[in-house]
Order: structure tokens, then sequence, then C-alpha cells
């Protein structure tokens, strides 16, 4: 970039960018380890879910994730730190191709290692995946290889080129449905600029898009034949009131959206904003600039423009009003890159300036780490009665084998109690509540044959989400108390002590 050099030049040798990528990876897997034991959320529904290998899980997610935990299971085993390897393993390939497209569209060197580094600023990267997330860990790992993909097909347009694209929407799709947004709206902002849309290749393009397919097939033919539906998934996951013809509706879902872009893109949009002003208010470019980095700004811009128009339908649709800012990955994954293209359409960068962009960013990176460890300090004492991370899950699993428990069938009342229970009491089958008994393995058929219903006062209603769970899916006969409690202190907080209720039932062929 204008100016740019010395240490520039020297942090933004490949070789270097790729360390760092690694370290920062590093550094967020032993923080991890060094935290809470307690799987979170969405650790605990894999861990549940890699009991076994299936064509599908349950709907609402595809099983890409799960089928690559539940491999590394039967290759060696459930630990800790290979669980969590994985996720960061997963981030530090995302980071590279980021990088990697960084380098084909900046062109240079320093402004595709700042644009890497600019994802460090955001929340959406920077902090939520080390909190929780594993679906979207892998969705954006393939949105940035996706983006590389695309940035080699047209610029080299090779076969392989071509093929590595078609992949990656295959393998993309199956991380998550909503990746599908980005190749098509980058397809269509293709086909709206004008001096790129010549590299359209009709046949190496329907090529990629059969890969695409084929990958994708064998899951999509699974789910049709289990009766699912796009359309009610959309529905279920927008939590929209279906669709509407009230503008004011129409009003608020496009607003609840454009907020969630900008959530999604804060601080890294204000940081640039103040830094670069001229990069984002000021559209006119200086007279020598390179005509390719300006079809590329305005391909990528179109891009994330078409995106939030295909994701908008959800508003039109299902009346949706409330997005997530962790929804916003698909649109949002080529942002750095747009605004260091745009950086160098108007000449608004300089040594100085991206040196303070450079050492705020990672100001924020380790404000991330420190963080981790604040809120895993802080959050025990106001977390009350979930306290998820917490609970002492360890104890209650001693706990269950001292009441007598030796193997069979576990049922909880919620996905991230069964799959913690699992992690930690091997010689059980568990199952969680709400959802399909199909996703878990079957029971031994010469196994000890005891079924365990398990339930705290984490959710609303927990104790019947259980027994209501067994007796409709498993044909359990309700007990009419529990067997019994056992009560510890949640990790970090000895003045709280969480319950959880157990009852040994009649085993049924399928709780047993």
């Amino acid at each position: 970039m204008t100016g740019a050099g010395g240490w520039a030049d020297r942090l933004s040798r490949p070789r270097t960018v790729l360390l760092l990528i690694l370290a920062y990876c590093a550094v967020h897997w032993a923080v991890r380890m060094a935290v809470s034991p307690v799987y979170t959320l969405d650790e605990a529904e894999q861990v549940l879910f890699s009991q076994s290998l299936q064509w599908g899980y349950r709907f609402r997610h595809p099983p890409l994730v799960t089928w690559i935990y539940a491999l590394m299971e039967e290759a060696i085993g459930l630990h800790r730190w290979s669980f969590h390897a994985v996720k960061y393993v997963a981030m530090a390939a995302g980071f590279a191709g980021f990088y990697l497209a960084a380098r084909r569209l900046l062109r240079e060197p320093a402004a595709a290692a700042l644009a890497t580094l600019a994802w460090g600023a955001t929340w959406a990267l920077g902090l939520a995946p080390h909190l929780d997330l594993t679906h979207t860990v892998l969705l954006t790992a393939l949105l940035f290889f996706n983006l590389h993909a695309f940035a080699l097909a047209m610029q080299r347009g090779r076969w392989g080129d071509w093929a590595y694209l078609g992949v990656t929407i295959g393998l993309g799709t199956l991380s998550k449905y909503v990746f599908v947004i980005q190749p098509a709206a980058l397809l269509l902002a293709l086909a709206l600029t004008p001096a790129l849309r010549a590299r359209i290749a009709p046949g190496r393009l329907a090529a990629a898009l059969a890969i695409g397919i084929a990958i994708v097939a064998p899951y999509a033919l699974w789910s049709a034949t289990e009766g699912y539906s796009l359309a009610e998934l959309g529905q279920e996951a927008s939590r929209g009131s279906g669709a509407t013809a009230n503008p004011l509706m129409w009003i608020a879902g496009i607003g609840g959206l454009v907020l969630a872009m900008l959530e999604f893109s804060l601080p890294l949009l204000a940081l640039f904003a103040l830094l670069f002003p001229r990069a984002v208010f000021d559209w006119r470019r200086r007279p020598d600039a390179e005509p390719e980095t300006a079809a590329w700004a305005r391909l990528l811009s179109l891009s994330m423009l078409i995106g939030a128009a295909m994701f908008s339908v959800a508003v039109f649709a299902f009346g949706a009003t409330e997005f997530k800012s962790r929804w916003m990955h698909e649109i949002l994954a080529p942002l750095p890159i747009v605004l260091f293209l745009r950086a160098q359409l108007t000449g608004a960068d300089g040594t100085r300036r991206l040196a303070v962009f450079a050492a705020a960013c990672a100001v924020f990176i380790l404000s991330a780490v420190a963080g981790r460890f604040a809120f895993d300090a802080w959050k025990p004492q106001a977390c009350a009665p979930t306290c998820r991370e917490f609970q002492p899950v360890e104890a209650w699993a001693d706990d269950l084998r001292a009441a007598g428990f030796t193997g069979g069938t576990i049922v909880a009342m919620d996905h991230h109690l069964g799959g913690n229970l699992r992690a930690l009491m091997p010689e059980a089958r568990v199952l969680a509540a709400f959802y399909p008994v199909a996703a878990f393995p079957a029971p031994e058929p010469d196994g000890p044959g005891q079924c365990l219903l398990v339930w705290t006062d984490a959710v609303p209603h927990s104790q019947a989400r259980a027994l209501n769970y067994a007796f409709a899916w498993l044909g359990v006969q309700r007990p009419e108390q529990p067997d019994g409690e056992f009560r510890h202190p949640i990790r970090g907080n000895p003045d709280y002590e969480m319950p959880l209720w157990y009852a040994f039932v009649e085993p049924t062929p399928d709780c047993r």
C-alpha cells in the first residue's frame, strides 16, 4: 500500500502471516483447554451426536461438522484436546484461505495481511467463536475457501480452479444451508460486472456446479426420504409469523437485517471509517487506480448487497423481523477485502494509519484472550440458575455411578447435560429430549440394559421435558417421583449448589 515498507514488508511475508495465524489459533486452543472443562451448548451437541456416524442427525443443521467429530472419535477416541483442536484447525485453515484470497485480490502483501488481521477486530470472528460455535466456524472456513476458489477461477480459470470451487460449494452447503448465499451472490455479481463478466466459462462453471451437487446429493436424498422441508425449517429458524403484506413488518424485518449486518462488522467498520474515511465515504477513485482493482471492488460490493437481498427473503416469505449477527457470515465474508480495495482505489492508505490500524486490531485480539479468562471468572457469580459452562457434571457422573448406573441408556432433559454426561460416562448411550431417536445409536443388543432419566433446573419444565420424551419416544413409564437428588457447587462459585435429579425406570427395547 502507499508508503508501506519496513515493518509492513516484514510482517506481510506469507510465511510470517501463516505462522501468526497458527499462533493465534494455538493460543486460543490453549485458552479453551485452560478454562472450564465443561462443554458449551454447541460443543455438547457434537459430543452427543458423535456417538455414531450417520447420514444425518437433525435437519436444522447439515452433518459435515458432526461427521468430522465422529470420524475423529472413531480414530482416536473422545478427548478434550482433540475435540477442541478440530475447531481451531478449521479456523486456522479458514483464515489461511482468506489470506490467500486477499493476496489474489489485493495484490499488495501488506493489504492482504491487514485484511486478514482485521477479522480480529470483529465480535463475530474475534470473540464469539471462542465462547461457543462449531457449525459456524466450519461454515466460515469454507466461505473463505470458496472466496479463494472463486478468485482463482476468475484469474487463472484452470479446470482445477473450477473443480476447487465446486468442492467448496458442496462441502460448504453441508456445513450450513445458508452457505449457498455466497456463491450464488458472487456469480450474480459477476454477471453484473462488465469488466469481469467475460471470464465466465459456462462449461467449467457447469462442471463446478455438478461437483457441488454430487457432494450434497446423498444427504439431500436422505433428507427427502425422511420427509424434511427447507421451507418449514426456514419458517422455524427465522421465528417469523408467516408471510405478511404488512409494510410495517417489512420495515422492521429489513431494519433487523441491516442492524445484524452492522453488529457483525463492528468494531472493524467503525475503526476503518475513523482511520480511512475516504475509503468508506468518498467513492471517487484516484486517476491512476487499476481497472482490475475497481472491478473487484464492484463485484464484491455487489455480492454483499445481493447476499443481503437474498437473506431478506425471510422477511417477506416467513415474516422474520429479528436477525442475529452470527448469521451474517455468508453475506459479509468479503468485507475486509472490500474495505482495502476501497482504500487502494481512493488513495486513502498511508504508513502511519496502517500502523495504527494494525496496532488497534492487535489490541482487540489480545483483549479477546483476556476477556475469555475474565468471562470464565465473572460468569459463575451471575449465571444462576443455568450456569451451563460451570455445571458440576464430573461430580454428577460419579454420583450416578455410585447410585448404581453400570451401563445402558441415559435420557437427559437437554443436549447440554446429555453431551457432558456422555463425555464423562463412555459406558452409556446418551439421548437428549426433543432430538430424534434415530439421531442416536441403537441400544447394545446384549448391553447391561439400564434406563436412567436425568434432569436439572437449568431450563423451565426440565423434568417434564425428560419424562415426556422418554414416554413418547422410548415407551418408558413415567416415574412417580425421582429416585434421588445430587447437589454440588458449580465451578468458580462455591456458594451456589446446583441440583441434579435422577430416576431409574423399567427398561424398554429403546431405552436399555
